[in-house]
């Protein structure tokens, strides 16, 4: 799915997706604007996703100066024509995770959204730079989670530059709300650009 090495053998700063659908199997439990369902897996998966609660996965930060590139949307087509468009991966998706903070990557060339994060607390995302032209090529998706904290980021994308979600058909199809007392906060600071 990646290299993670340039032609010297030395290791690169970046991460590079392909086209292959093979290496993006097993298809894993995300999704989509509320429903729950099956997808290929993308580029980067951190955690595993329970609408129950709980964390997978504390205290992570990737971070650096490097890209990480995905297939863009040849990939998403071929994943949308085999099985449908709910089933795009994602570039990096973030499931049950806590206590997160992605800082100063270039991150680019998704086959759907390009950063999802779902049932996530303490989201940290700056010094971004998020490129995206793929069909719903989304910059970042927080996805019934608490306390994010978008700044300093920069988007050119197909779609969204950020896209809040907490899903269509919660109560319809029996995952409860969130309980009393629960606060969504989202704080966005974004980088304005000059014109050329």
């Amino acid at each position: 799915m990646s290299d993670l090495s340039d032609s010297s053998g030395k290791p690169s700063p970046s991460r590079r997706g392909n086209v292959d659908l093979e290496d993006y199997l097993p298809m894993i439990h995300n999704r989509f604007e509320g429903w729950e369902l099956m997808s290929y897996a993308s580029l980067i998966n951190v955690g595993v996703m329970n609408h129950n609660g709980g964390f997978s996965v504390e205290n992570l930060r990737i971070c650096g100066q490097g890209a990480i590139t995905g297939a863009g949307g040849a990939l998403g087509t071929a994943m949308q024509n085999k099985s449908g468009i709910r089933s795009r991966g994602r570039l990096i998706l973030l499931m049950n995770c806590k206590n997160v903070d992605l800082q100063g990557l270039t991150i680019q060339n998704s086959p759907c959204w390009t950063i999802q994060y779902v049932y996530c607390e303490g989201v940290s995302l700056h010094g971004l730079d998020i490129k995206s032209t793929a069909h719903n090529g989304d910059g970042i998706d927080p996805d019934s989670s608490d306390d994010s904290f978008i700044f300093n980021c920069c988007f050119s994308t197909g779609d969204d530059c950020i896209a809040i979600k907490s899903g269509k058909i919660l109560k319809v199809i029996g995952l409860a709300s969130q309980p009393e007392g629960y606060v969504l906060r989202i704080v966005i600071l974004l980088k304005a650009m000059a014109s050329q």
